[in-house]
């Protein structure tokens, strides 16, 4: 399944602990991180060039900007479209821009504005921003956390750890932490591949011309 690094036949130890061995897992990991500055990067370019381009409307240059920011913005939903594809191997398919070249530079445009893939594209790309915060939150958090459970006996001595309602003062109340660590540890990757096969199926839900599908310049399965 695309995202995910089950594998049918994996016994209860295989599925448990397999996760952490399998390439899959780590370019999960890695998309999700790359969630985060794509978002804020796409989120603050469209927002800018619908900003921009609505006020200058009544002028000459907000209609150019405005089809300038939908154009570069179906051009990085094909990068998202190709990111996911590498990465998660979702397999979405590509839009086929050679379709467009018996059309005039008008006929392109048009065939490009009356593309449901374009718009719900321009969706993703926006809300690739929330997803991204989610992803590197969630990421962190998890990674972080089961680093500090298991290597709480190392430390405790020099740096306070205080969880409000317990305070670990002693080495035996350090060593209590390892176990939970070793628990996070273990489902760390599991909630990290779920998260990522989400995004995943988001990103062909959105950016896939099967679910709408064919339209002019675009690829049918």
């Amino acid at each position: 399944m695309a995202g995910l690094t089950y594998r049918s036949g994996d016994g209860v130890l295989g599925a448990v602990f397999g996760v952490f061995i399998r390439p899959q897992t780590y370019l999960n990991l890695v998309y999700l991180y790359l969630s985060f500055p794509l978002g804020i990067a796409y989120f603050v370019f469209i927002v800018v060039g619908l900003s921009l381009g609505f006020a200058l409307i009544i002028t000459l240059f907000g209609v150019p900007l405005l089809v300038l920011t939908i154009v570069v913005s179906s051009l990085l939903s094909s990068f998202e479209r190709e990111l996911a594809n590498r990465l998660l191997n979702e397999g979405i398919p590509p839009i086929l821009w050679e379709d467009f070249s018996g059309l005039r530079l008008l006929g392109k445009l048009k065939a490009l504005l009356s593309s449901p893939v374009t718009w719900t594209g321009l969706l993703f790309l926006i809300v690739k921003f929330p997803i991204g915060v989610a992803s590197f939150v969630l990421a962190t958090l998890l990674l972080t956390g089961s680093v500090a459970l298991l290597a709480a006996p190392i430390y405790y001595r020099l740096i306070d750890v205080d969880f409000g309602f317990w305070r670990v003062d002693s080495l035996g109340e350090a060593m209590i932490l390892v176990p939970i660590g070793i628990v996070m540890a273990i489902i760390t990757p599991h909630v990290l591949n779920l998260a990522a096969f989400l995004s995943g199926r988001l990103a062909y839900l959105m950016l896939g011309v099967n679910w709408w599908g064919p339209a002019r310049g675009n690829a049918a399965p």
